[in-house]
């Protein structure tokens, strides 16, 4: 509740007192943020609650970097992918005799409509809902569950509390 109420002083001293418009939006969230942080960190600092959670720095805690990474590294390529297509699609679009820059908008919204019969808000829901839904087939296909339950049922002590 604090951070809110900072924000909403904030936002009203930077834009309209101050006059600095959306640079003193920008300037306002920035600051609530950091506030936030502070505020979290204070509170898990001197809390009672959190006294037996974090011993310390440790080098397990780099166990798990390289499969994090092995995880996002094919996210991370098919985002780059998904912007590299719709980059060319926009390319070639543009080499369109007679063409400007609304035809090749519309080139990609007529194109996306044929293809997957929907737009706006509905063709973003509808592919990101196919994306996932890939990702998790194409996971669950290859994790090796059988290894996974020898390994928790092996390790069952170190979870249970």
């Amino acid at each position: 509740m604090v951070p809110f109420a900072l924000h909403i002083a904030l936002n009203y001293l930077l834009v309209n007192v101050v006059g600095l418009g959306l640079t003193g939006a920008s300037l306002a969230i920035s600051a609530t943020f950091w506030v936030s942080c502070l505020m979290l960190l204070a509170y898990v600092m001197w809390s009672k609650e959190f006294d037996e959670t974090w011993k310390g720095f440790s080098t397990d805690a780099l166990n798990y970097v390289l499969p994090t990474i092995k995880l996002a590294m094919p996210s991370a390529i098919m985002v780059c992918l998904e912007y590299w297509a719709i980059e060319l699609l926009v390319l070639l679009a543009g080499l369109l005799p007679n063409s400007t820059r609304k035809h090749a908008g519309r080139f990609l919204h007529d194109h996306l409509w044929v293809q997957c019969r929907c737009e706006g808000l509905w063709l973003g829901l509808i592919t990101g809902l196919a994306c996932q839904t890939s990702v998790m087939v194409i996971i669950t296909l290859r994790t090796k569950w059988s290894k996974l339950v020898d390994a928790m049922v092996k390790n069952r002590d170190d979870y249970v509390a």
